[in-house]
């Protein structure tokens, strides 16, 4: 992007994964009322969001039924000027799942 001098910011370079093997499975069933059947483990929340021209993203993870007592992680991310929406969604899962997945 240098020829637009728009810098690289670090979810410009996700690179890129295969995980052929999948360890889990959806349950398309518990959507149907829009919430999982029986007691979940873990809730995670997600959002990103652009603002007088900045764009942020974080994420909130609770453990067993969504309350504030339960929270075991929240995090927020400034991504800048120049990231969008759609990067803010993406980069927000991008350090969890490298930190987990190495």
């Amino acid at each position: 992007m240098a020829e637009f001098d728009i810098p690289v910011t670090t979810s410009d370079l996700l690179p890129e994964t295969f995980l052929w093997e999948r360890l889990f499975q959806v349950d398309k069933e518990s959507f149907s009322k829009g919430f999982p059947y029986g007691h979940p483990e873990y809730q995670v929340y997600t959002d990103s969001s652009r603002f007088k021209e900045q764009t942020g993203s974080g994420f909130v993870v609770y453990q067993g039924e969504a309350s504030m007592d339960d929270e075991l992680v929240a995090t927020e991310y400034h991504l800048g000027a120049y990231a969008t929406v759609f990067q803010g969604e993406v980069y927000v899962g991008y350090p969890f799942c490298c930190q987990q997945n190495g």
